[in-house]
């Protein structure tokens, strides 16, 4: 018998290329016996807060589409799968947040040591081992 469900399958980048996400989310579709009518991708986008990714639930939830999360093994059809969305948001919002305070940890630590904080070099510098120095070939320019 086929079922055809209306459903939003998603998968951790991770770093799998989309083309292999893509072909795994194939593969789950046809072991359910279901039919992909319709893909949509979102590459590069990440939910930045619990509450855009619970907001972004609720809209397709409105529409009755479910997520279901291949990798995970959640549902949000399911109590308990909403409630896991909910949770793994929250924690993933707040891994962002700690990303973002040690990242700006580092670049303030770098400027301490008098280092540069990366990119190319501007004109009339050369970059060594994390140092800025004058460029004497441009520094005539400058």
């Amino acid at each position: 018998m086929l079922h055809i469900y209306k459903s939003i399958y998603c998968y951790a980048v991770d770093g799998f290329s989309l083309d292999a996400q893509k072909d795994k989310l194939k593969k789950y579709a046809d072991y359910q016996d279901m039919v992909v009518v319709r893909e949509f991708s979102d590459e590069g986008k990440s939910g930045k807060n619990a509450a855009d990714v619970l907001s972004s639930l609720q809209k397709l939830q409105d529409f009755g589409v479910n997520l279901i999360c291949v990798e995970d093994g959640i549902d949000s059809s399911k109590n308990a799968g909403k409630f896991m969305i909910s949770v793994l948001s929250a924690v993933a919002e707040i891994e962002r947040d700690n990303i973002l305070v040690q990242t700006m940890e580092g670049r303030k630590q770098k400027v301490r040591e008098g280092k540069w904080n990366g990119g190319f070099a501007p004109y009339g510098y050369k970059l060594v081992d994390g140092s800025l120095f004058i460029a004497e070939d441009e520094a005539e320019v400058i």
